[in-house]
């Protein structure tokens, strides 16, 4: 393929493709396309590159001083520096094994050293001299930092076709100021008109450090005349100007925090680590940004969450190891602390000694459970029902400390500190309880990242994630929960070799997997890897039954544990009154609400209930729907929201996105509808059955174990579609009905799907798991 491509483009002088890397680490790389001027700070592709014999006689070959590696690197440098250019096919057509002591592998032990000698190789390209200012940047992999290139070098010559792409990356750069700038003005509108001038992003790079320093002196001023928010408002200016400037995004974030304007400089710094992975100055301001939100009153019970989100961030931040100290030892979670403490000391940093109490120093040995998932936390800013079936799930495994204590293992994102502190909000046992049982969190993150926050040398973590922080001894039970395959494809990448049984946690069924819901149909896929795991749990009778029903799963042992929901905030939520929480979600007071809670998407099942709509409104003309959750465009969901235009209807029906306060929109309504084609035990349906409201629901899988048809709520077939309406319309028409059914939906949840009942199960799941060993 590569002759091919230099056959064809005389123009070129090499060709190469996209790598697979395995073994030691397992990624495609590079990641982005190839541009020969990238060469200078950057190498873009292998040794395998095939290129002209003529421009290897030109140049010489390779420099025979490169004896420790990145000979190739040099070559492409001094290739493009006289001139040639060359491309990259899309594809990856070169494997390579990575072994932990190839010559690549070797060479990054000597990475600073063996770029310096390129750097001192062509004096024309670099000055030298300015090394030492740049001795950190040096230390990243794969890294020469381009402020060392001389001002005054000057490529050959372009080819019209080599300056029509220099134009395409200038103008993909200048979208990517004007998109900066754009999100930044939504992030913190006070100071839009500066991000939204007609100039912005145009500063001139020459004049930048002169102007950072000029700007950052007025800065300071302001703050220490108080004048904070002038501050803000100057830094403004710089970053408006240089929306690309390390230096104007770090002052900008300096001013933020000295206004305590915790949140805002959160989600600036969220911004630009999507263009800047794993920046160690902007994630230290994240971390005091935590901690500053850690510190406010209405923060009190996510607290916790916030500063272990923060010594995630910043391992080497002491204020934050010292402040989520203090508040373990003010919650009486002395072992928590006795750990936290380990794990500083490991970093360098000394905290004071523990006070345990007797009970915490006779603690009997118990059983090890590390958690695996691959996302914690809500996903598009609203409550996602698996996201919350973790909480629950984790929650509950805590709170049986006798039998066990828990390491969570997850990758690191900047959601997962609010996902942390979502966790503490709702967990709580520590609340109730002296020295309750607090997480060990260990954050992952992609091998390629090549971060400080890292850690290699480490024998647990073996795959393509590595840890930011090591854990507290080996597993004697894996336990992995989430959607799909994603989970086992995060486990698998970890490359962890534990000799321990491994436990699925499972909240799809065997139909979930069915050409009709995913792409491909990944069903055989999924039977495969479900070869690995001793024991599975779904959170329905019904659905369990139904995989031990397939051939592959029938030696298996299958447990059934039910979900939860928010108790807690489901009982703030129900102590206001119903017209009250109605106003603040815009439903006027007369109207019939139907809400149909979940994402939108073809499994979920909102067409289904678009099309009765007509039949609805005609025998109740004041039904409103509302559909709260996010529209999934890969599964259909924008196809759904179309349909709703342009429809007699559609000014009755009503598609909000994703909720927080999801509770409120159920306790707010007169009925709840989930038209399902496929549920394992929705959350939804638990939510409304605690809040004393009544459900009409498809009666696919689960859903079945939780309304009683005719008592509780009612049910309609797939096969009858129809009967949607009808049940909607008999629910409507009688309120004296509908009321009696919500009532006996609040006894049944009570008595069957409570928290309590969630953590009694688990821990006759865990007896019967440990018992077994």
């Amino acid at each position: 393929k590569t002759v091919a491509v230099l056959e064809e483009h005389p123009e070129l002088s090499y060709v190469s493709s996209k790598a697979l890397f395995f073994g030691h680490s397992n990624l495609i790389w590079p990641k982005n396309d190839l541009v020969p001027s990238n060469f200078f700070a950057t190498n873009q592709q292998t040794c395998s590159t095939l290129f002209r014999k003529s421009m290897w006689k030109e140049l010489g070959g390779y420099d025979e001083s490169m004896t420790r590696g990145y000979e190739d690197w040099e070559l492409w440098i001094r290739a493009t520096k006289n001139g040639y250019i060359g491309t990259q096919i899309d594809e990856p057509l070169f494997f390579y094994r990575r072994k932990s002591d190839s010559m690549i592998t070797n060479s990054r032990q000597k990475d600073a050293e063996i770029k310096e000698q390129i750097v001192r190789l062509h004096p024309d390209i670099y000055d030298a001299s300015r090394i030492k200012n740049f001795e950190k940047e040096m230390h990243w992999s794969n890294w020469i930092p381009p402020q060392l290139v001389r001002s005054d070098f000057k490529l050959p010559a372009q080819s019209g076709a080599e300056q029509e792409a220099d134009h395409e990356i200038e103008q993909q750069l200048e979208n990517l100021k004007k998109h900066i700038l754009g999100l930044m003005a939504q992030i913190d509108p006070r100071v839009k008109k500066h991000f939204l001038k007609s100039d912005a992003g145009n500063g001139e790079p020459e004049k930048f450090a002169a102007l950072y320093k000029q700007i950052a002196t007025r800065v300071e001023k302001l703050n220490a005349a108080g004048q904070k928010i002038g501050g803000i408002d100057v830094a403004a200016v710089l970053l408006s100007l240089y929306p690309l400037e390390r230096g104007s995004v770090l002052l900008f974030m300096d001013a933020l925090i000295k206004n305590d304007d915790f949140a805002t400089c959160y989600s600036v710094g969220s911004l630009y680590l999507a263009l800047w992975n794993f920046e160690k100055h902007i994630l230290e301001r994240m971390s005091h940004s935590l901690c500053g939100q850690a510190d406010l009153p209405e923060n009190n019970e996510k607290a916790l969450g916030l500063l272990e989100g923060a010594t995630l961030l910043a391992p080497d931040y002491r204020l934050a190891w010292m402040k989520k100290f203090e508040l373990l030892i003010t919650n009486k979670l002395y072992s928590a602390a006795e750990r936290t403490g380990k794990q500083a000391a490991a970093l360098g940093i000394k905290l004071p000694p523990v006070p345990l109490p007797e009970s915490a120093k006779s603690q009997k040995e118990v059983k090890h459970i590390w958690y695996v998932t691959n996302a914690f936390g809500y996903i598009g800013g609203g409550v996602n029902g698996v996201s919350q079936a973790k909480y629950m799930t984790l929650g509950s495994l805590l709170s049986n400390e006798d039998l066990c204590k828990v390491t969570m293992v997850t990758p690191l994102t900047v959601a997962l500190p609010a996902g942390i502190a979502e966790f503490s909000r709702q967990y709580h046992v520590p609340r109730e309880r002296e020295d309750a049982s607090w997480p060990d969190f260990i954050a992952t993150i992609r091998a390629e990242a090549q971060t400080h926050l890292c850690i290699s040398d480490q024998k647990e973590f073996n795959g393509e994630w590595l840890p930011c922080r090591l854990p507290e001894g080996t597993p004697d039970l894996l336990i992995i929960e989430g959607v799909r395959t994603e989970p086992h494809d995060y486990l698998t990448g970890l490359g962890l070799n534990f000799d321990c049984p491994m436990l699925y946690m499972h909240h799809n069924s065997p139909y979930h997997y069915s050409a009709e819901i995913t792409d491909e149909g990944s069903l055989p896929v999924m039977l495969k890897n479900l070869e690995q795991y001793t024991y599975n749990i779904s959170v329905s009778r019904t659905v369990a039954e139904e995989w031990k029903s397939l051939p592959e799963q029938r030696d298996k042992q299958w447990f059934s544990i039910v979900n939860c929901i928010r108790e807690d905030e489901a009982a703030e939520v129900s102590a206001r009154p119903v017209q009250e929480v109605r106003r603040e979600i815009g439903v006027p007071e007369h109207e019939f609400m139907i809400l149909c809670l979940a994402s939108v998407q073809h499994r979920k099942g909102q067409d289904i209930l678009l099309n009765q709509m007509i039949e609805i409104l005609a025998e109740i003309p004041n039904a409103r729907v509302f559909f709260v959750g996010p529209v999934l465009p890969d599964r259909g969901g924008v196809d759904i929201v179309e349909m709703s235009k342009n429809q007699p209807y559609s000014d009755r029906v009503h598609f909000v996105g994703a909720k927080e306060n999801a509770l409120d929109y159920i306790y707010a309504c007169d009925l709840l509808v989930l038209p399902s084609r496929e549920e394992a035990l929705p959350l939804s349906i638990m939510e409304a059955m605690a809040l004393g409201k009544t459900s009409v629901a498809s009666d696919v899988y689960g859903i079945p174990e939780m309304i009683i048809h005719d008592e509780t709520g009612l049910m309609f077939s797939l096969e009858n579609p129809q009967d949607l309406a009808k049940h909607i319309i008999r629910l409507g028409k009688d309120s004296t009905e509908r009321e009696e059914m919500a009532r006996k939906a609040k006894i049944r949840y009570r008595e069957n799907f409570s928290r309590a009942r969630h953590a009694e199960r688990w821990r006759e799941v865990l007896g019967k798991i440990f018992e077994g060993e």
